[in-house]
């Protein structure tokens, strides 16, 4: 403490929640800068660690192709 001043260490921090896509869910549209992903004739969606497969006018949550 100051003389007449009280000074406090700013609070720095937080929690972040981080979910991931359940596997078998559904998206009409998949995250902004997922990569496109040949494999088995299928073009998946690769979003980081979750993938996705075109499932009619949707895609699908799935497990790697490979």
């Amino acid at each position: 403490r100051i003389e007449g001043l009280d000074v406090q260490q700013p609070v720095v921090g937080g929690a972040i929640a981080v979910t991931a896509a359940a596997l078998g869910s559904t998206v009409a549209a998949v995250p902004v800068g997922c990569v496109p992903v040949n494999y088995g004739g299928m073009v998946y969606q690769q979003c980081g660690a979750t993938w996705y497969a075109p499932q009619g006018p949707q895609f699908v949550v799935v497990n790697p192709p490979y």
